[in-house]
């Protein structure tokens, strides 16, 4: 009952629950955490855009019961463009581009994990409009709604039809759009034939951006995938996947 009844609460939260505790304010301040830093990952390119950074992130609508909506996300929805100004840092990103521009890669983010492949995606089509030849970028995407929760449609929608576009497939899973829920995780198994031979034989890159079950459903699926295609066991295939993490070709951003 005490776990379920502190979740969520400040100690501001608990003095205005028990109104006759007091306590100096010199102890109070003692009291507070020191508030760590918001970290986004940036969604666009450095190439395209380089005196302008883009981030993504979804708003907090669910408020405590003093009103209060998360700790950045309102926060920043309220900031007025060309007004208002922010201190920020850059923190480097743990996603690195293979130094052969051939090497075929394979993107997995749903929701705000897209945000590292919208950059992906504008990389590419600037290295292709500036004559560069690049491998296959396979992109897996997914979020609840496809009409109300799909990011940057267009965009991505444009990278493959558009004769400067670097993306070779892409592939959503929406949720909630039909009966049996579908993730990213399930899309994976289902196109395991043309994945197989990029992650076998041509030496694909693998990068997973979001939540922490997503990105362990993420490793099972790849695991499944190896299963089936080498007849190893699951440890085995685990095994391979921990290498290529190593090799720094399964590379992973989450959180929790």
């Amino acid at each position: 009952e005490y776990s379920e009844w502190i979740t969520n609460k400040s100690v501001l939260d608990i003095l205005l629950e028990f109104p006759s505790v007091s306590i100096p304010i010199q102890h109070f301040v003692e009291l507070l955490p020191r508030l760590q830093p918001r970290e986004y990952t940036i969604s666009s390119s450095s190439q395209a855009q380089p005196n302008q950074i883009a981030i993504t992130f979804s708003v907090v609508a669910k408020t405590n019961e003093n009103g209060c909506a998360g700790v950045c996300t309102q926060y920043l929805q309220s900031l007025h463009q060309d007004k208002d100004k922010i201190a920020v840092f850059v923190k480097a990103s743990p996603f690195r581009y293979p130094k052969d521009l051939q090497i075929p890669l394979i993107m997995i983010g749903p929701g705000t994990g897209l945000a590292p492949f919208r950059g992906f995606v504008q990389d590419g089509n600037y290295m292709i409009e500036n004559g560069k030849s690049l491998g296959k970028r396979l992109l897996f995407f997914g979020c609840r709604h496809k009409d109300k929760d799909f990011l940057y449609a267009k965009e991505l929608q444009d990278a493959i039809d558009q004769k400067e576009g670097c993306l070779s497939s892409l592939f959503c899973a929406f949720s909630r759009d039909q009966d049996k829920k579908i993730y990213v995780q399930d899309l994976i198994v289902q196109h395991a034939d043309e994945l197989w031979p990029l992650f076998h034989d041509q030496g694909a890159y693998v990068y997973v951006c979001g939540g922490t079950a997503m990105g362990r459903g993420v490793r099972e699926a790849f695991a499944t995938m190896i299963e089936n295609k080498t007849g190893k066991s699951r440890e085995e295939a685990m095994e391979v996947i921990h290498d290529h993490q190593h090799s720094g070709r399964f590379l992973q951003e989450l959180w929790g």
